[in-house]
């Protein structure tokens, strides 16, 4: 999947911008990155390494400028303009919460998204032919959630209740959650969202599963299963 937000980042940069009439005082094509916590671990490094075997070599034929918020939402909008201002060819978002920040300051500059939702986030009206300044993949997460929670109830027949643990500041999880209570009223199973906002809450997360086991555990037909995303 990297290797494929590569290619589409790449077109763009090469194709779409330069028709868009912006003037960069550099003629090597800069590519900006916007992340949602940090721009350094594997995940973004295998979008670099996909750049790189199609013969792109940083600061040689390309440059990137990468700014990431850490995880704090708050400062999203602000590293966004920075990278406006640089006036990039084409600008990459990792997450929906990067996306949202960079269609609320441009309508000209190529953005590149992978979310799970392009249209329910309202990032595009059509998947098929995007009609804005934002194109990419979509992750299918909403309709992923709804499926791994039909192949848990398969595996745990008597499952009859089951505890999401979601963050409520990513806007995928209102997608996610909406899509899998869909599916949990189709399967007859209750659903149990436990927020977990930073990764400090996980412990509480974990030990309000583990209550939930115990109280399950004394009536088999009501054994509990347990989905989580970030």
């Amino acid at each position: 999947m990297r290797p494929r937000i590569a290619l589409v980042a790449l077109m763009l940069c090469l194709f779409y911008a330069p028709a868009s009439g912006q003037e960069h005082t550099n003629k090597i094509p800069r590519v900006g990155f916007l992340c949602w916590v940090t721009c350094g671990d594997e995940y973004h490094e295998a979008f670099w390494q996909a750049l790189r075997k199609l013969g792109y070599a940083d600061y040689k034929n390309i440059t990137f400028e990468n700014r990431a918020a850490g995880g704090d939402g708050a400062s999203l909008a602000t590293l966004a303009l920075q990278l406006i201002e640089m006036r990039p060819a084409v600008i990459v978002a990792d997450t929906t919460q990067s996306a949202r920040a960079l269609k609320g300051a441009t309508t000209t500059i190529p953005i590149v998204v992978i979310v799970d939702d392009p249209v329910g986030s309202g990032f595009v009206s059509n998947l098929a032919r995007p009609d804005r300044n934002i194109t990419g993949l979509s992750s299918v997460g909403a309709e992923l959630g709804a499926k791994q929670l039909q192949v848990l109830k398969e595996a745990v027949p008597r499952a009859l209740r089951v505890a999401v643990v979601g963050n409520p500041t990513n806007p995928a999880t209102e997608l996610r959650l909406r899509a899998m209570q869909a599916a949990a009223q189709a399967l007859g199973v209750t659903l149990l969202s436990i927020e977990v906002r930073t990764p400090t809450e996980h412990e509480n997360a974990f030990a309000a599963m583990t209550y939930l086991v115990e109280q399950t555990a004394a009536t088999p037909r009501r054994a509990g299963g347990f989905c989580s995303w970030q």
